[in-house]
């Protein structure tokens, strides 16, 4: 009798544990907060897994609930903590956007590549063809050959990245970039970084990338701060190579935008 009743439970939580994953799917995707975790293009792939959840758990409610030939093998109850644990973690434990802290300790990339280890072309796989000409790659970012160059969530990823290989053919133009303050302990006092994350698959391959930034108040700005920036483009030396540096003429603090991250 009591191995009966626990194979009634065992038949629940293995209902519970779908429908639960299923709603976590669900809420992640109308909330809005599945971009903490990974790329929007995966949205559709998450949509899909929520349904299936749901229906998996629609067929176990129903076996639930039907006469099935004795098991003798006594329910195995401890099995499902692996699937317990997750989702309280994911219920208990806020979702989080990448800040400074995670930036500092990523490795920083201020040349349109990764300083310690492989080039953009294979940390983004979007088509980026880090082998063309910068004008090339401008003219694909929708950039003109003239004018304030503006860096925007769509453009940021081939822009930075064409900047970043050839600076000497952008030196001199000005340039307008919303990103967050971070530094190392290389930066002059005058000297900080001004990234942004760029998601490939999801927030464990993010990368931070963007330019160091001049100013004589760059003391005013904290790390993991927002600002809006409008400077020029300088060319200049950074761990023994040729980087793009900005020159700033006007910093204004700024909001964290509704999504903070950037795709290739």
């Amino acid at each position: 009798m009591q191995q009966q009743m626990a194979r009634d439970w065992e038949k629940i939580i293995k209902s519970l544990i779908l429908l639960c994953f299923g709603s976590l799917l669900f809420y992640l995707v109308i909330s809005g907060q599945l971009r903490i975790y990974i790329n929007p293009r995966f949205t559709i792939l998450t949509e899909l897994a929520a349904a299936a959840l749901f229906s998996m758990f629609v067929v176990q409610l129903f076996y639930s609930r039907s006469r099935q030939p004795d098991d003798h093998n006594a329910p195995r109850m401890w099995v499902y903590v692996i699937f317990i644990v997750p989702l309280a973690l994911a219920v208990l434990l806020p979702g989080a956007v990448l800040d400074a802290s995670v930036a500092s300790s990523r490795g920083l990339s201020f040349n349109g590549g990764n300083l310690a280890s492989a080039p953009l072309s294979q940390a983004f796989a979007s088509g980026i063809d880090p082998g063309g000409s910068a004008g090339q790659q401008a003219n694909d970012a929708g950039v003109s050959k003239s004018g304030t160059i503006q860096v925007t969530p769509d453009n940021f990823v081939r822009m930075v990245d064409a900047i970043g290989q050839s600076p000497e053919d952008y030196a001199g133009r000005e340039i307008d970039m919303l990103g967050f303050v971070i530094r190392n302990k290389d930066f002059a006092p005058q000297e900080f970084g001004l990234i942004r994350f760029i998601i490939t698959c999801c927030t464990a391959d993010a990368s931070p990338v963007g330019f160091i930034l001049k100013s004589k108040d760059a003391v005013d700005y904290k790390d993991g701060t927002w600002i809006n920036i409008q400077g020029v483009i300088e060319v200049d030396n950074y761990d023994q190579q040729v980087v793009p540096v900005i020159e700033a003429t006007s910093i204004e603090r700024a909001a964290q935008p509704s999504d903070p991250y950037v795709y290739p």
